[in-house]
């Protein structure tokens, strides 16, 4: 049986979890955005991209449970930079969502290499 402090203590922890997520989209998308200023031409080919290492360190930093905000804070950026294209919306969302997973991957596997080695 959990005593209410406890309860308490796991509903604030929740809370900052989910402050923690939007925060880590929020700097991802404005990295991103900055990181889209250095594009070549006019596509999304940047000779380096910020939000990869803002995200792998954060989720070093702060765990796991950062791991859905760099999801949705990829896909967002990605879901944007194809409506801006005219690219239609059921394509660039699949695009996004793909690119986003693929982010996701990247952060998570690369702060785990990190806390192996």
């Amino acid at each position: 049986m959990q005593t209410p402090a406890l309860s308490l203590h796991r509903r604030i922890a929740n809370q900052n979890s989910v402050v923690l997520m939007l925060l880590m989209a929020l700097i991802y998308i404005v990295a991103g955005r900055t990181g889209f200023l250095f594009a070549f031409s006019l596509g999304n080919i940047v000779p380096f991209w910020p939000p990869a290492g803002l995200a792998m360190a954060m989720v070093f930093l702060f765990g796991q449970r950062l791991i859905p905000g760099v999801w949705m804070g990829s896909f967002l950026l990605d879901l944007c930079f194809f409506q801006e294209s005219n690219v239609p919306f059921f394509t660039g969302a699949m695009m996004a969502a793909s690119i986003a997973t693929g982010s996701t991957l990247k952060a998570s596997l690369g702060a785990a290499l990190i806390r192996l080695f």
